[in-house]
């Protein structure tokens, strides 16, 4: 980009105007109004630090503040939100859904003081889609503010925060097809947000440092590529479900975890019986398949995922699980070959066990 974009010369004015239309772009595209305030749509550099920029705000703003989320949250919600000790945790059933008798127990208990409920829309490891509508209903009748971290639905199911009736929103320029670097909470306004790094004053004063231009004009673009996504996405549903249909048939011992719930469509996590998920990965590697054990943002460390945890999958279970997650681009072809490459691990799996048993 040509300058900085808070200098007032016409090269700096260009460089914001890229900033500008990038949150015009998501604003018309989640159907929200800038104008009068009405929200705001504050770029940060990642997911993780919007998130955390919510959480340390409504707790700096509200010392007695309560927040509840759930036990599946992404990393940047649990962690952040454990480091306060009054922070309640929602259980989830074997499919991942959020238990909504519990979450209005608990906010009833809570009731009276400042609340904010985060629940992610579509979880990262399993591709399950919570019920968000009726955990915002609920929660608005306590006063509570509601967000959810919508990265993983963004372009692969319809977003509008209007019809979700959210407080807050927090989307990411990756997970559509755009630059890393580049993230927006999105906010309803008034609102608690404060800043956490102070400096020059960027975002209206909300995030201080010399904005991330090629991110953020990146991100719009892959914002206004947005319908074509939601389009492609029907046909990167039919991939997964094809995958799922004969890998589920080479055996009744597999399991595909979050299966009978609502999910997006690119998303698979499935078990391989007796086969780790370290295994698993290393192989798919070798013959040119990228698969992780869980979300892509703690996968490095290789640990059983949390998630499958929290949804009472036995540990013998979990740790023979990978994450499968499908790309606009993939081809039936590459499906299909996946699938050869998931059957010979599985079978020559059977075959050398049954060969030790015998020895």
């Amino acid at each position: 980009m040509p300058a900085n974009p808070s200098s007032i010369h016409y090269f700096g004015q260009v460089a914001r105007g890229f900033i500008e239309k990038a949150r015009l772009q998501i604003a018309n595209t989640l159907d929200i109004s800038l104008s009068h305030n009405k929200f705001n749509c504050i770029f940060v550099a990642s997911g993780t630090e919007a998130n955390n920029l919510l959480l340390t705000s409504f707790k700096k703003v509200y010392k007695n503040g309560v927040i509840i989320t759930c036990a599946t949250e992404h990393l940047s919600i649990l962690n952040c939100a454990k480091s306060y000790i009054d922070t309640q945790i929602i259980e989830v059933d074997e499919s991942g859904i959020v238990d909504l008798i519990q979450l209005q127990n608990t906010l009833y208990s809570n009731k009276g003081l400042p609340l904010l409920v985060t629940i992610m829309l579509v979880n990262n490891e399993t591709g399950i889609i919570q019920p968000l509508e009726e955990i915002v209903r609920i929660s608005k009748e306590y006063q509570a503010w509601v967000h959810s971290d919508c990265s993983q639905a963004f372009a692969k199911i319809p977003v509008n925060l209007i019809q979700l009736n959210l407080d807050f929103a927090t989307i990411s320029s990756h997970k559509i097809g755009g630059p890393i670097g580049a993230a927006s909470l999105i906010a309803k306004s008034p609102n608690f947000i404060t800043p956490q790094m102070v400096g020059g004053g960027q975002e209206n004063g909300i995030r201080a440092g010399t904005e991330n231009v090629a991110a953020i004009a990146g991100f719009g673009k892959a914002v206004e590529l947005l319908p074509k996504m939601l389009k492609q996405s029907n046909f990167t549903k039919t991939l997964r479900q094809y995958l799922e249909d004969k890998i589920s048939r080479i055996d009744s011992k597999i399991k595909i975890f979050g299966q009978n719930a609502p999910r997006v469509g690119n998303t698979s996590m499935i078990m391989m019986p007796e086969v780790t998920s370290q295994q698993q990965i290393l192989y798919f590697d070798i013959n040119g398949f990228a698969v992780s054990v869980g979300s892509a943002c703690s996968s490095g460390q290789l640990k059983q995922s949390y998630v499958l945890t929290a949804m009472k999958i036995p540990a013998h279970e979990a740790e023979c699980a990978i994450r499968i997650s499908l790309g606009w681009h993939n081809t039936e072809e590459e499906i299909k070959q996946f699938y050869t490459l998931w059957q010979k691990q599985y079978l020559y799996h059977i075959k050398a066990s049954n060969i030790k048993k015998q020895a």
